[in-house]
Parts: C-alpha cells; structure tokens; sequence
C-alpha cells in the first residue's frame, strides 16, 4: 500500500512539472539562436553551419541532431520516382477566434527588440514617424537606415495556462 501511495505521489508530482514546467521560444537574428526550450523536459535549437541547417533535439540525457536540408534532397529524389497521387482533403480545425486570442494572451513576452531597415529612405522615413508616435513601439523598434535587419524576440508560456484558455 505504500508503495502504492509513493509510485502515485511520483507520477502526480511528474504531471504537475509537466503542466507547470516553463515553454521558452527565443528568436535572435543578431546572434543567431533559434531554441524552443521546455525546462527540465527538452529543448530543440537549430543551427546555422557553413549554409546547412542543424536541428537539435535534447530530451533529458538522450540528444540527436537532424539535418532537415540533406533529408529534404533526399525525399524530392525519392518522390521524383514514385507517382502522382491525389491529395486527400486536409479537415480544417475548428478554433474560433475568441478561443485563439485568449490563448495568444497566455503568452508573455519576456523580450522583443526590432532592429529594421528597408532599403527605401523614403519608407523608411515614412515607418520612424509612425513607430515615433506609438509610444510603446518607441523603445522596442528602431528603424536604423544602415541596412540592419534583426530581431529579438523571447516568449514564454505554460501548458497549464494554454489548456485552460482552450477550455474555457
């Protein structure tokens, strides 16, 4: 019976880290880091190496990296031999946008700095104006006119908090 009490008293404490366990996607364009980590579960980071994309994947002490640009080359051959079928019809998901909006509301933007440059002076000139006059935008987005593209950006979510904003 105690037994019993402890392996269940475990797998409780496991769901409640699960549930409870920060979800962190960061975007940094000036760095170069693209990870989306689950803390104490997972994480997924790609890489940039030499033009070939790495991706990889850490699950606790287990990590295996992909490189989706040879697997993609090797499907297109693959594909090239084998015929044409018909695509089956895809059922669209049925979320309304009520229920989407209150779920991008559990999202908490940790950090978000916009760094833009599009080539035109005049658009440009055009886009500082109106980022000048909207006062939250002001610190977060710059237009530089130096030919400077980056962004950062950092969210974190719970899966408890998603869930619950789909429920409800």
């Amino acid at each position: 019976m105690v037994i019993l009490a402890i392996v269940l008293g475990i797998i409780l404490v496991l769901l409640f880290w699960i549930l409870a366990a920060p979800l962190s996607l960061r975007i940094d364009t000036y760095r170069g880091e693209y990870w989306l980590k689950w803390w104490g579960i997972g994480s997924v980071e790609a890489m940039i190496l030499h033009g070939d994309i790495v991706i990889h994947l850490q699950a606790g002490p287990w990590g295996k990296d992909f490189f989706p640009l040879q697997q993609f080359s090797e499907r297109s051959a693959r594909k090239a031999k084998q015929k044409a079928k018909h695509p089956k019809k895809k059922r669209r998901s049925k979320i309304s946008f009520r229920k989407a909006m209150r779920m991008l509301k559990t999202f908490t933007v940790k950090e978000f700095s916009l760094d833009l440059d599009t080539g035109d002076y005049v658009w440009d000139a055009w886009l500082f104006s109106l980022l000048y006059a909207i006062h939250p935008l002001r610190q977060r987005a710059r237009i530089n006119f130096q030919g400077r593209n980056e962004c950062r950006l950092e969210v974190e979510n719970r899966l408890w908090k998603l869930g619950w904003a789909a429920l409800r």
